[in-house]
């Protein structure tokens, strides 16, 4: 049961991560990386766009079911 979990967590971060990539190459991502850079360039402060979020969540998730396919 254990290594089923494993399997749907990776194969769940996996889609998350593929998301990221087609939101990021997409004109909305293109727009949030512009809005991003000049956000930036005003306030010094950068800001996160769709993609990043999807790429750390689907990291996360990844990570997790790495964890818990060998965790004994």
């Amino acid at each position: 049961m254990r290594t089923f979990i494993a399997i749907i967590l990776i194969a769940a971060g996996i889609g998350l991560i593929w998301h990221g990539f087609q939101v990021r190459n997409s004109l909305k991502g293109k727009a949030q990386e512009a809005g991003s850079e000049l956000h930036q360039s005003l306030n010094g402060n950068s800001s996160v766009t769709d993609a990043t979020w999807f790429f750390v969540g689907g990291g996360v998730i990844v990570i997790a079911g790495v964890a818990t396919a060998v965790k004994r």
